[in-house]
């Protein structure tokens, strides 16, 4: 028989497993008292909810402009990339075969870089690659800690925090598409549907 069967968990404090004596409730409530991340971090007035719930919206607009930014860099650092490679493989062959060695695709090909390329056609550097891999990282790290900082607001069952958060990340969203790329969703993003 194990010790801890014995045991009389009835008369027990807080200081006898060292844990908080804060016990949630897993249901949704409107209040305005909530803890947010740490225990003194606390809203006890009405105003103070509006406070946390505009500070949390504007987190959450920030996440998707976030967000929107790290793919928008992923994607155009990537292109480039790919595209000097074309360009050098196409030096490269243009060096080693006259135009009329080429066939049509390679012709084609060659057109198409030198067209959308104005430098000289250059390797990508072990620097471009580094830098490119460590940006990229630095957005995921920051990315993945505000969305799990949403995740805990949202976990503390405050309605009004989850409604900051889904209206914050309703305006982002709007805005990422009407401010940074012109145009409507296009919908191929997980949430549509058919």
């Amino acid at each position: 028989m194990n010790k801890m069967d014995n045991m009389n968990h009835n008369n027990m404090n807080d200081t006898d497993h060292e844990i908080s004596a804060v016990h949630y409730k897993m249901i949704f409530y409107f209040s305005s008292q909530s803890t947010l991340f740490f225990k003194d971090l606390k809203t006890s007035k009405a105003e103070e909810m509006m406070l946390a719930f505009v500070v949390v919206m504007l987190i959450s607009v920030l996440y998707e402009l976030l967000r929107k930014f790290k793919n928008y860099y992923e994607q155009s650092q990537f292109k480039m990339m790919i595209r000097k490679s074309r360009a050098v493989v196409t030096e490269m062959r243009a060096a080693t075969s006259d135009s009329n060695g080429k066939s049509p695709p390679e012709r084609a090909m060659s057109k198409e870089v030198m067209l959308n390329s104005n430098e000289k056609p250059q390797q990508v550097s072990t620097a471009q690659r580094i830098q490119y891999i460590a940006m990229t990282t630095l957005l995921h790290g920051v990315c993945l800690i505000v969305s799990y900082l949403l995740m805990l607001i949202v976990m503390t069952f405050n309605v009004w925090l989850l409604l900051s958060v889904v209206l914050g990340s309703c305006i982002g969203k709007v805005l990422t598409f009407a401010v940074l790329t012109g145009k409507v969703d296009d919908g191929s993003g997980h949430c549509n549907l058919p």
